[in-house]
């Protein structure tokens, strides 16, 4: 094996091992991540309807995460409560 296949071979095994390394340090937080990009996407029309009713910024975002907030512990509190 030549220099220039040992450096290429050497690169990919250093690439997929920093990857995998990558994947397992995100991989507790993958979900998270995962759905606050889902409940952006699915929210992002709600605070779009409220801005252009109040043309205030932060209040359509300040309502939008009081909104989910409330979904969020309503969600827990079910699940909790029927234990």
């Amino acid at each position: 094996m030549d220099q220039t296949s040992f450096k290429k071979v050497m690169s990919a095994v250093i690439i997929i091992g920093l990857a995998a390394l990558s994947f397992y340090i995100v991989k507790p937080i993958l979900l998270a991540i995962i759905s606050g990009a889902i409940l952006a996407f699915i929210f992002m029309p709600v605070y779009n309807f409220i801005f252009k009713r109040t043309k205030m910024e932060n209040f359509s975002a300040i309502f939008i995460c009081v909104v989910l907030i409330l979904i969020i512990f309503l969600l827990i509190l079910e699940r909790y409560e029927s234990f």
